[in-house]
């Protein structure tokens, strides 16, 4: 901006109290309505947004008008959340789930996820995990699994961003709770193959920990549930490799071959390849090294007819 531009720069603030002033002269309600509902957005902290949200709030109320709910609900719940002020963040909750209207509830939880972008590419996740927190209380006020299962995974991701900093075990632990919870809403919400895959996700994010075997096997009723058999023949394969690592080989051999009775078709080579491999392993530690060297030879074959080259 040059120097002259700046002489001339009028912030979008004022600009917006002078609109508002000029549509309070004309009697114009909308348009003092929608003005305030922007002077909000640019506030520049939670108290002053609340105190630019009350007059648009207690409009809607006394009017019964939904004009821009979407936004006053979100940045309400935000600034709310941001001050603690859990009385008026339940009624703001109530105000949107009384609207009675399923499409101004999904609206009023996309505008709580976009606020969340927002704060998460200028990089203040504090704001980030509050527009989350937020945003799942209300989906679950609203009784919308799914919902909820959008927001925990989001929230997962904020914390996922702040483990690269300090405290990150803690922040990674948050993230992989926030991801089986999220998968356990997407079980109520009938989405059992969407839960499988967090499930998934959560079991290998948590390494070493006790928990990883327990999630693997969640995932694999999720996805037998959902009828996905080579999601479920993957699993088998995970859960065998957890035997492997407990020193169980017999039990790593029968999971294996539950996983490769599933498999079939060009498309599983790759997991075929990688089943046989494992059995491989998991004959050779449990002391019969015929059916060892036939699962390796298995494994060689499937690899040359993956990718054409010599085993």
């Amino acid at each position: 901006m040059t120097q002259a531009e700046a002489e001339d720069y009028v912030p979008t603030r004022v600009l917006l109290e002078r609109s508002r002033s000029l549509f309070e002269a004309l009697g114009d309600s909308r348009g003092v309505h929608l003005c305030e509902i922007a002077l909000a957005r640019e506030a520049r902290d939670p108290s002053e947004a609340l105190q630019a949200l009350l007059p648009p709030i207690e409009r809607l109320v006394t009017t019964g008008s939904l004009t821009g709910l979407d936004v006053i609900a979100a940045e309400a719940l935000v600034a709310a959340r941001a001050l603690g002020a859990q009385d008026l963040e339940a009624r703001v909750r109530h105000l949107v789930a009384a609207t009675r209207s399923w499409e101004l509830q999904v609206k009023v939880l996309q505008a709580l996820w976009g606020r969340m972008e927002e704060f998460g590419e200028t990089g203040d996740m504090g704001a980030c995990l509050n527009a989350g927190w937020a945003a799942l209380d209300l989906a679950v006020a609203l009784d919308n699994p799914q919902a909820a299962a959008v927001s925990l995974v989001r929230i997962a991701t904020c914390h996922e961003v702040l483990g690269a900093g300090e405290d990150s075990e803690a922040h990674r632990k948050a993230a992989t709770l926030c991801r089986v919870q999220a998968a356990r809403y997407l079980l109520r919400a009938a989405r059992p193959r969407e839960a499988g895959d967090l499930f998934l996700e959560a079991a290998r994010s948590a390494d070493a920990s006790p928990t990883g075997p327990s999630l693997l096997e969640e995932a694999l009723r999720a996805y037998e549930d959902a009828g996905a058999h080579d999601r479920a023949a993957e699993c088998r394969i995970e859960i065998a490799g957890s035997h492997l690592e407990s020193g169980r080989p017999r039990e790593a051999i029968r999971t294996l071959h539950k996983a490769l009775a599933a498999l079939e078709g060009p498309e599983t080579l790759a997991t075929e390849a990688r089943a046989w491999a494992m059995l491989a392993d998991a004959c050779r530690l449990a002391g019969d090294s015929e059916a060892a060297r036939t699962a390796e030879t298995r494994a060689r074959l499937l690899a040359v007819g993956e990718d054409g080259s010599p085993p």
